[in-house]
């Protein structure tokens, strides 16, 4: 199924109905039409800030984030391409090289944060064996709970805590 998605969002991704019912559409980024993806893809570039306006609103709240997590599944099937799940992307006009996310203009110029997250340390790169979203739950335990989100759901806990 996913395949055959696929196939159709190269013949008509951009399409304003297709971008209107289909999800992966608005996720769809052609290295071969990017002035197309930037002008008619209704989510990714505007929350990317791929425009030529940049909303300072979607940068300042990644900024306050304490960490921004990404985990890449190195067997990824249904993200392509894989490094697309840490920023990294095809080269415009092709689908063989990729541009790690550090030598991208979204990075370079900040568009996001990305980059101010990751001079400051709160950006975090990781990886897991395995496809899309396919984790145990021993890791994401022991790796995103324990991990990142323990000590804000213990403030969270110690705020409503203080409340009562």
């Amino acid at each position: 199924m996913c395949n055959y998605v696929r196939e159709l969002l190269d013949i008509g991704a951009y399409n304003e109905w297709v971008q209107s019912f289909l999800v992966q559409a608005e996720y769809w980024h052609d290295p071969f039409n990017e002035e197309e993806y930037i002008s008619d893809c209704v989510f990714m570039p505007d929350i990317n800030n791929y425009g030529p306006t940049k909303n300072a609103t979607y940068k300042e709240n990644l900024i306050s984030l304490n960490k921004f997590v990404m985990v890449k599944f190195t067997l990824d099937t249904m993200v392509q391409p894989i490094d697309s799940e840490w920023f990294g992307f095809y080269i415009p006009g092709q689908d063989d090289e990729i541009l790690p996310l550090q030598q991208s203009a979204i990075y370079t110029e900040d568009w996001i944060g990305l980059q101010t997250l990751d001079n400051s340390s709160r950006l975090e790169f990781l990886s897991v064996v395995g496809d899309h979203l396919q984790f145990t739950d021993q890791w994401f335990n022991d790796t995103i709970i324990f991990g990142y989100l323990n000590n804000t759901i213990m403030d969270v806990a110690t705020k409503i805590k203080s409340h009562f």
